[in-house]
């Protein structure tokens, strides 16, 4: 009995030894990663700083006045598409480069004839960016300045020079841009973006050769796009 006894205090004692010092190892583990992650070594699973390829495309609408006499199609509305890449340093804050464009399309019937008629407009800029986490979503912001590139294209719409281009203009500017976007987290490094977006282009709207006449400056155009950001 007392034999037996002995045999059981033993095996308590051994099991209870490897217990310990099981869990002391957890926690020794659980520790270096606390370290290591402080350090930067191993990257927290909230960070949200580093370097992101992003696109979209939806709607957009010139709010200021557009100088043209179509009879059909609205020049102040159309689509509207932007991409860029920004880097967000650790205090959240960072920098980075937008490409955004715009383009709308509409017919003015005359005697002379029909004409089919196209404005585009590019922009790119250098830009400052802000973004935050918070959990699956994350929130931000770019502003920047940068060169706007205005296209104004005149083609025919019947025969003989139906698709002929009669006129095209380019004309080079300046502006500045603001937006707000919001994002989820859809997979590891992809997010699901919705951005509203200001942008200013100062670039006049001169006469072409049918002697529409100089009328303005600038387009101040607002878009709303659905796109995608991904985490390099």
């Amino acid at each position: 009995m007392i034999r037996i006894l002995l045999i059981s205090v033993l095996l308590f004692l051994t099991g209870f030894h490897a217990n310990a010092q099981f869990v002391g190892e957890v926690h020794i583990s659980e520790f270096k990663i606390l370290i290591l992650q402080k350090r930067r070594i191993i990257p927290p699973a909230t960070a949200d700083n580093g370097h992101f390829l992003y696109a979209s495309a939806g709607i957009g609408h010139i709010v200021s006045k557009v100088y043209s006499d179509w009879t059909s199609g609205d020049a102040r509305l159309g689509p509207d598409w932007c991409a860029g890449y920004d880097w967000i340093g650790k205090k959240r804050f960072g920098a980075g480069l937008l490409y955004s464009g715009f383009t709308s399309t509409g017919k003015t019937n005359t005697t002379y004839g029909n004409f089919k008629q196209r404005f585009l407009l590019n922009y790119i800029a250098p830009q400052f960016a802000y973004r935050i986490r918070q959990s699956k979503w994350a929130f931000g912001g770019r502003a920047g300045i940068g060169l706007a590139i205005y296209t104004d294209r005149i083609t025919g719409d019947c025969s003989p020079c139906d698709d002929r281009s009669l006129s095209r203009k380019t004309v080079c500017g300046f502006g500045y841009n603001v937006g707000i976007f919001a994002e989820y987290e859809i997979a590891g490094k992809l997010w699901l973006s919705c951005g509203l977006n200001f942008l200013d282009n100062y670039v006049r709207q001169d006469k072409d050769k049918f002697g529409i006449p100089e009328n303005g400056n600038g387009f101040k155009r607002l878009g709303l796009d659905l796109g995608i950001r991904f985490q390099l």
